[in-house]
């Protein structure tokens, strides 16, 4: 083979190992960021009316559901790598960014308080990403 063709062959080798591997860990390790972010907006105490409006992220009351958030480590291969942001052992954490019915008898309804992947991360989580797989690329 060309000495092109052979740069071409060590460069997809890098975008399929080490570089999708830290753009998938830098994206999800943006999402987390981003999450905490929103989760840490705003508390109010315990037994108190909720600041936040429907639509707007939970107020924090302990920082347990803020706390839970992590980000894993990339997985995968061959061009195909995954890593995955969000609350963890958190009961609740649903129903916070959701919405539903809850309490005793099913006789409370929450409003959705999204801090999940909203559309104003998507650039930074790209941003980050993609920053991280050109820097493994060496470019």
């Amino acid at each position: 083979m060309s000495e092109a063709g052979d740069r071409l062959r060590r460069l997809a080798e890098r975008a399929d190992g080490p570089a999708g591997k830290a753009a998938a860990g830098a994206g999800a390790e943006a999402l987390r960021d981003a999450m905490k972010r929103k989760l840490g907006q705003r508390g109010h105490p315990r037994g108190t009316p909720t600041p936040s409006a429907p639509g707007t992220p939970p107020a924090r009351i302990s920082g347990a559901l803020e706390g839970s958030v992590t980000a894993s480590a990339a997985t995968g291969g061959g061009g195909v790598w995954r890593a995955h942001s969000g609350p963890h052992g958190i009961v609740y954490a649903a129903i916070q960014n959701y919405g539903g019915v809850a309490g005793r008898h099913h006789a409370s309804h929450l409003p959705p308080r999204p801090y999940q992947a909203l559309d104003s991360d998507r650039g930074a989580v790209s941003r980050a990403a993609a920053d991280a797989f050109h820097h493994a690329m060496g470019v």
